[in-house]
């Protein structure tokens, strides 16, 4: 699990330069680095609103959504998140912690 300073640090990066940021959450060959670069280039704000929503809630909305739609494809992408992702791999899925 990623430490709170890890965390504002990244937060801090995506708003000073949004791929930056991304980059160091999802890694160089990510869609939502693609995504945020264009929207950057595009302009300045939604990139930066991206980034946020890139480093700290995309992971949890998609399980979010997909419970809410049926339990069982929610139970899934749990599983896939937990088991084929590993328990290792912080970078992919580092949720907040209060």
């Amino acid at each position: 699990m990623a430490s709170r300073c890890e965390v504002f640090l990244e937060i801090l990066l995506a708003i000073l330069i949004p791929p930056l940021g991304v980059f160091f959450r999802h890694g160089c060959c990510s869609c939502q680095l693609l995504i945020c670069l264009i929207l950057t280039l595009l302009g300045y704000i939604p990139g930066i609103i991206y980034a946020i929503y890139a480093i700290v809630i995309c992971e949890f909305l998609i399980c979010l959504i997909l419970t809410l739609l049926g339990y069982i494809p929610g139970i899934i992408y749990a599983i896939y998140a937990i088991v084929v992702r590993g328990y290792d791999q912080d970078e992919e899925w580092r949720p907040l912690t209060a």
